[in-house]
């Protein structure tokens, strides 16, 4: 298939897809910027260095002939490495004047491309577009958005900072409206579960997590991080953690299980859950710590002993209020018979 054919197949409005033909054609630098015309519109590239000095700010604009309306919802530009770029180095939304913007590209030499929106360019391309990018595209669903920005975090290996990226913007959708908060905050809850992810990105994510953005979620589905937490690798006989994001971890459950119209049979499963994983063992790991099922230790540093039980739950029938408290001293009791039931859930007992 030759690159026009490839194009077409992209677009079916004219238009479109002559846009889409001269924008493979663009290449451009710190030094140098682009422009072309075609039979339909023309487009011009105008890249000029951030005060910084450092990174570059591109303007691209598309010009249609004949003052004709084109719908560029939907459409987005890729910038990749002249030579060697196979993986984006960032994506901008097309605004509907035909127009957009890369706030920051470090220096190099780039060839543009268009293509229509796709899900994946969430986790392929290294740089998000702005904020107010993203505001702009009325044609995607908050969740769609809020889903992305949490597949981002959780696959995204380069560049570094990529997962921290995607956490900061869900926050700041988190201070939405609900129609933005409640997607957004849900997506903060599956990082924070999630625990194959990094132990900062899923600190940063409890923090968004508060009782009245719980709120928020009274009607969530629990049964996704019933089972996120209740997976571990094979043939791991302890459940290796970080203290302090344990902490967070329940805290931040059971603020969502305060948020709850009432204890059913979703949360007894998520506190069942809570309840088996607080069980400590004899070693904890410290962040960057991996063991395998075989029992090899990859990077890191040994951590301190494992968190109590006793405390864990403590935190969790804090945050949760009475009707977890209440269902928490049930579940001790059903469990253990009494035998694990932490001294300091006693004063919690009705």
């Amino acid at each position: 298939m030759t690159l026009n054919q490839s194009i077409a197949a992209r677009f079916t409005n004219r238009d479109l897809v002559e846009a889409g033909q001269l924008a493979e054609k663009c290449r451009f630098s710190e030094r140098r910027g682009d422009a072309l015309e075609g039979v339909r519109l023309s487009i011009f590239v105008d890249p000029r260095p951030k005060a910084s000095g450092r990174w570059l700010r591109v303007l691209v604009v598309f010009h249609v002939f004949g003052h004709r309306n084109v719908d560029w919802s939907g459409c987005i530009l890729t910038v990749r490495e002249e030579r060697s770029g196979k993986r984006p180095v960032a994506f901008a939304f097309l605004h509907p004047g035909g127009r957009t913007v890369f706030e920051r590209l470090p220096f190099g030499r780039y060839r543009l491309s268009m293509q229509s929106y796709g899900h994946d360019i969430w986790t392929e391309a290294r740089h998000l577009p702005t904020l107010e990018q993203i505001d702009q595209q009325d044609w995607m669903q908050p969740e769609a958005v809020c889903r992305a920005l949490a597949d981002r975090a959780a696959h995204t290996i380069e560049p570094k900072n990529a997962g921290a990226e995607a956490v900061a913007t869900l926050g700041v959708f988190a201070d939405r409206s609900a129609e933005m908060a409640k997607p957004a905050v849900g997506a903060c809850l599956d990082i924070l579960c999630n625990p194959l992810l990094p132990l900062e990105l899923r600190s940063s994510a409890s923090h968004f997590i508060t009782p009245e953005k719980a709120a928020l979620l009274s009607d969530i589905d629990l049964t996704p991080f019933s089972l996120h937490l209740s997976r571990h690798p094979p043939g791991l006989k302890k459940i290796l953690r970080s203290e302090p994001l344990e902490i967070k971890l329940y805290k931040s459950l059971g603020t969502l299980l305060s948020a709850r119209p009432f204890i059913g049979n979703d949360e007894m499963a998520l506190l069942e859950v809570l309840v088996a994983r607080s069980q400590p063992g004899d070693v904890t790991i410290g962040p960057d710590v991996v063991y395998t099922a075989g029992g090899s230790k990859t990077g890191g540093r040994v951590g301190p002993p494992a968190e109590s039980a006793e405390r864990l739950l403590t935190a969790l029938a804090r945050s949760g209020g009475r009707s977890v408290r209440k269902a928490l001293v049930e579940i001790l009791k059903t469990q253990s018979g009494g035998d694990r039931f932490p001294a300091a859930l006693r004063k919690f007992t009705p």
